[in-house]
């Protein structure tokens, strides 16, 4: 049961340029939890597997979720 996960975003904040591609590292505990990507606005910026890329000029946040604990 990993509801009582914690999970942690390094870096952040994340400042990128149009094009640019960076890469999130969620710290977990306990590790073997799950890990969810989302982003706040897919036009603007995408996430896969931590892997953020920047597609247009704004804000989006990026949401990592494991178990009931979130980072943003």
């Amino acid at each position: 049961d990993n509801s009582e996960a914690e999970i942690t975003l390094d870096p952040e904040p994340l400042t990128m340029t149009v094009g640019e591609t960076a890469k999130l590292t969620a710290t977990v505990d306990p590790a073997d939890t799950e890990i969810t990507w989302s982003s706040s606005d897919n036009s603007v910026a995408m996430v896969s597997n931590g892997t953020v890329t920047a597609y247009k000029a704004g804000q989006a946040t990026i949401t990592a979720r494991a178990g009931n604990a979130e980072a943003a």
